[in-house]
């Protein structure tokens, strides 16, 4: 049995490969061959997703706890022709590669092509790897980055700087000082914080923006307002299944205007109709995803040995 860590998948997946990988299992989900169910969690603070590729005979299930801030993390792959347990990789970098991946494919298919300015609303991890995986999607000249604390901003700042696409592409990162200036003029949005109340403003987004909504998303605290959500001609979310199974009810629940991304990356639906619709993507986490790309590292880390 292989096992694998951080370490490994941090120097060794390119983020190209990841969302690749991601998307192939979003056309599986769409054709009924990626079995997704909603996760399970004990006492709200060990959570459990799990998934089944029928058609690659592939299985498995993430195991993450919230305990505290960044606990450990492992994901676990079986191949369902021998029962045999493929490998194990911990840590969170794979999960949350897997998010921002799933992102960059709601930018592929919902942003207008011609996409160029980035606004991007947090300074933590899954914002760093969401702002990652979008470069590798949509042509950006220019990102604007906000977070409340300009310390944070500035250390996030430097992380993007020595990204070797950031320099190679030679995009431009302005530090805003607050939310409006991030977001004016940005055609694509990315709000990925811990906060509880809404992040942005519905009179400072453009029309033709696509939102990019990873952050709290529950009916009684979330990162994006009703402002926002009312002005979006479509939302899309990863899992309505997932969407609709938390015990904390989500402000999207039941919504008429929700569609799978799923369906619109394989082209089931129209994803963006014209140039100035706005867009969301709620993201909440396709279970099974997790397990697919874990299964791709696995087999590269074998295939190169």
């Amino acid at each position: 049995m292989i096992i694998l860590d951080d370490n490994y998948v941090t120097k060794n997946i390119e983020i190209k490969e990841a969302i690749n990988i991601i998307k192939n299992a979003f056309i599986e989900r769409s054709e009924n061959n990626l079995i997704s169910p909603p996760r399970y969690s004990i006492v709200d603070k060990i959570v459990i997703t799990a998934g089944e590729n029928l058609d690659s005979h592939i299985s498995g299930f993430r195991c993450y706890n919230l305990y505290s801030n960044g606990g450990d993390q492992f994901i676990s792959v079986i191949d369902t022709s021998t029962g045999k347990l493929k490998g194990i990789i911990t840590g969170n970098y794979t999960g949350t590669l897997r998010t921002g991946a799933i992102g960059a494919l709601s930018i592929e298919v919902l942003s207008k092509k011609d996409s160029s300015v980035l606004s991007v609303i947090g300074t933590g991890n899954q914002a760093l790897i969401q702002t990652m995986c979008a470069i590798n999607v949509r042509n950006i000249k220019e990102i604007k980055v906000f977070s409340p604390n300009n310390k944070h901003r500035e250390i996030f700042i430097k992380k993007l700087d020595e990204q070797k696409y950031v320099k190679i592409n030679n995009i431009k990162i302005i530090n805003c000082n607050n939310a409006n200036d991030a977001t004016a003029n940005s055609d694509i949005i990315i709000t990925a914080t811990t906060s509880k109340t809404p992040v942005i403003n519905s009179d400072y987004i453009c029309n033709g923006t696509h939102i990019v909504w990873v952050g709290s998303k529950h009916k009684n605290y979330s990162e994006i307002g009703d402002d926002v959500i009312s002005r979006s001609d479509k939302i899309f979310t990863d899992s309505v299944d997932q969407l609709n199974s938390y015990n904390n009810k989500h402000k999207l629940k039941n919504s008429e205007n929700l569609f799978e991304l799923s369906d619109a990356i394989s082209n089931k639906i129209t994803g963006r109709q014209n140039k100035d619709e706005i867009t969301i993507f709620a993201s909440v986490g396709l279970s099974g995803t997790e397990v697919m790309l874990a299964d791709y590292i696995i087999s590269k880390y074998k295939n190169n040995l």
